[in-house]
């Protein structure tokens, strides 16, 4: 008798608190992230999860929606790893109580015009009913002058690129030049000087297309070349 009164004192409780015991997390900046990107640009989407503070999470997730256009390049990367275009679903964690999660998507329009949308369900594995929903919309367009001009801040060459690949940045604004395949993985990077030619040697890298990217994550800027 003591031991159903202290359950039935335990569920008035937590009914009357509304505490649950599901887990909550919430997206920064947010659930819906609404970008545009140029023709040739490359760029990444990412979103974190911020989880309670007093706990460990593991989280997974799957795609519901998507209609990115089929000539894009795009990959995707969260806490477990990296993936060539968006996987069917994956799981990551646990994650300690001071790291948030995060999902990131890794876009090159291709020369192609045109928006599309992902849509993806996360939810903690505990709970794999109670999850939410982040959305990517996307929108290639041509760039404008402003972007042509901030193209101009940067040239490399030759292009195609043999063994190798000289960059020239007479911004101070660019201090890093990376290389990245079309899965989004950085295959190189290196710091640059302004206002002066930089030449690295490339000749270890497959043969195949690659993004040449000055900047940091947030303010990445890029143009397409080939490695013969």
């Amino acid at each position: 008798m003591k031991n159903i009164t202290l359950v039935i004192f335990a569920w008035i409780f937590f009914t009357s608190t509304g505490i649950t015991q599901n887990q909550t997390f919430s997206f920064i900046p947010g659930d819906q992230i609404t970008e545009q990107i140029g023709l040739d640009e490359f760029k990444h989407f990412r979103v974190e999860i911020e989880h309670p503070l007093s706990d460990q999470a593991s989280f997974g997730w799957r795609p519901v929606e998507n209609t990115f256009l089929s000539k894009w390049y795009y990959s995707s990367c969260d806490n477990y790893g990296c993936y060539s275009g968006i996987p069917d679903s994956s799981m990551f964690g646990p994650l300690p109580d001071s790291v948030n999660g995060f999902i990131r998507i890794t876009l090159n329009a291709n020369s192609m015009a045109g928006t599309g949308t992902v849509k993806l369900y996360l939810y903690d594995v505990k709970y794999p009913d109670d999850g939410q929903f982040v959305t990517f919309e996307i929108t290639a367009s041509e760039v404008t002058a402003i972007d042509d001009r901030d193209q101009n801040r940067f040239s490399v060459y030759p292009n195609p690129v043999g063994d190798f690949i000289t960059v020239h940045s007479p911004s101070v604004d660019i201090t890093t030049f990376s290389l990245v395949d079309l899965s989004g993985k950085t295959v190189f990077k290196s710091a640059v000087s302004a206002e002066s030619s930089n030449t690295f040697d490339v000749s270890q890298l497959p043969r195949g297309l690659y993004f040449a990217a000055f900047g940091d994550l947030k303010n990445m800027k890029s143009l397409k070349i080939i490695k013969q």
